[in-house]
């Protein structure tokens, strides 16, 4: 997946869209950066690729955050 990552967020970031929780979830390790020998692809300006780092984390995903999408 590909978002745009805002790596220095204030409160009212956080709270003023539901697309900011792409942010929250890489700042607090549930997602991590593909690296760019990995894409298949290149991205846009502003633009981070984004994956789920492990089995457990993914099982999250899996059972809790999908229930929002």
């Amino acid at each position: 997946m590909k978002e745009h990552i805002e790596e220095n967020p204030t409160y009212d970031y956080l709270h003023s869209s539901e697309e900011n929780l792409w942010s929250v979830l890489y700042l607090t390790g549930y997602l991590t950066t593909v690296r760019k020998d990995e894409l298949p692809e290149s991205l846009e300006e502003g633009e981070t690729a984004l994956k789920i780092p492990n089995k457990e984390i993914r099982e999250i995903f899996e059972s809790t955050v999908k229930k929002f999408s």
